[in-house]
């Protein structure tokens, strides 16, 4: 099988790996990246959204006081993941593109690491792939529960939470405030058959609240979608909960809130309305119930009864710095990349990614390693805490980030802005 994808992706495109030798290389020694990302599509974390802050990263290594200790030469190259099973096939180009190569591990010259993808299915296949050449892989995605650092995939790292992770955090959270204990929590998530994050996430927190020491009440998974949304076929599915737990786009969201406090299931005390937000909480924090219109009053009324549960992004003088080059970088190359405008956790993470890397390439050569060999470089992005662009990031033993999460609420009703009311560092 290998043989055959070797000359037929060799026959179309060659790789840019250098030629085998038997001669060690002068430094400084090259370092091959592989980005696969989607080239296009509406996802946060498309080549041209990301690029700024893989760019930003390779500047900070090239820095005298920069993370790299070591002469090494970073070989940047983007392949098209198309968020599919198809990016198996570059992974496959890139690796075995010189052709007539029996043992291509041995004979490259320069270590390979694998950075993306991000879709589950994608990073499932290169993963394994991976596993079989010794190369790691660092995916700043791949969510989903049943995609496991350290078992079937013992050469890839996440460089960012898990959904596991988040539905722990829930979990606990919930198992102290007493939901799912005397009566059960209501999970709905929005159905896109092009964004499949919520349904993922639900899955994990239905499997988490079931099978924990501590199982929770809960409901079936109830879908909803932006375009067919009926407020009152809504309230009848759901009926009167007293804690709902969602996972929707804001304007999605802002429906589902309205149609709760128009039939009175949205009362602040006696309804907990918990929305779920995977990548920014300023859209939130900045009062996402006001779109001009004439329910914004409505909205805000509604909005008293919902708190946010999302990730801390701590707001350094770094990730300041860094926030600002990247806009920056944005609006000269035309880049469109949110509704919010904001730096998503996508392009942070394939920059600590970068830097996580790094401090691996260097512990293994600390350690008279040889920086080619995947099992040793992977062993050292174990295990960890390192500074992050925007605070510290802590891998586990297994390959997992331990994630930080805030829950922020409507705590200034005239304003209608959401403050935090709780933070949890992991």
């Amino acid at each position: 099988f290998k043989c055959v994808l070797a000359f037929v992706m060799c026959s179309q495109i060659p790789s840019g790996l250098p030629q085998p030798s038997g001669e060690n290389p002068d430094p400084p020694q090259t370092v091959n990246v592989v980005v696969m990302v989607p080239f296009e599509g509406e996802y946060l974390f498309r080549r041209d959204v990301i690029q700024p802050g893989v760019e930003y990263a390779l500047r900070t290594l090239r820095r005298n006081d920069g993370p790299l200790t070591r002469d090494l030469q970073f070989n940047v190259t983007y392949r098209n993941s198309q968020c599919n099973r198809k990016a198996a096939l570059e992974a496959v180009d890139f690796y075995y593109g010189q052709c007539g190569t029996s043992d291509v591990t041995n004979s490259m010259t320069s270590p390979l690491l694998f950075l993306g993808p991000v879709c589950n299915d994608a990073t499932s296949m290169v993963a394994t792939f991976a596993g079989k050449w010794n190369v790691p892989v660092i995916s700043p995605g791949s969510h989903a529960a049943w995609i496991i650092p350290g078992e079937e995939y013992p050469m890839l790292t996440r460089i960012t939470p898990s959904y596991i992770d988040l539905a722990y955090f829930i979990h606990n959270v919930f198992v102290m405030l007493n939901h799912g204990v005397t009566y059960p929590v209501h999970l709905i998530y929005e159905d896109r058959e092009e964004d499949s994050e919520c349904h993922n996430l639900m899955q994990a927190v239905y499997s988490v609240f079931h099978n924990d020491a501590v199982v929770l009440q809960v409901t079936t998974r109830h879908a909803i979608s932006d375009v067919t949304f009926h407020a009152e076929s809504f309230i009848a599915d759901i009926g009167y909960p007293n804690v709902v737990l969602m996972c929707a786009s804001s304007p999605l969201v802002r429906k589902v809130m309205l149609a709760a406090s128009a039939h009175g299931v949205a009362v602040p005390g006696r309804n907990e309305w918990y929305a779920i937000d995977l990548h920014n909480d300023s859209y939130y924090a900045a009062g996402a119930w006001k779109q001009g219109d004439e329910q914004d009053l409505k909205a805000k009324i509604a909005y008293r009864a919902l708190q946010v549960i999302t990730f801390i992004v701590t707001k350094t003088p770094e990730f300041n710095r860094f926030s600002t080059t990247i806009l920056n970088e944005y609006r000269s190359r035309g880049v469109t990349h949110s509704e919010t405008q904001q730096v998503n956790e996508y392009v942070e993470g394939f920059h600590d990614a970068i830097m996580l890397y790094a401090r691996a390439l260097n512990a293994t050569m600390n350690q008279g390693l040889d920086i080619r060999n995947g099992t040793s470089v992977s062993a050292n992005m174990r295990n960890i805490t390192f500074q992050g662009i925007s605070g510290p990031v802590t891998i586990d033993l297994y390959g997992d980030r331990n994630g930080d999460y805030s829950i922020i609420g409507m705590k200034n009703i005239e304003t209608g802005t959401f403050e935090k009311v709780i933070d949890y560092y992991g």
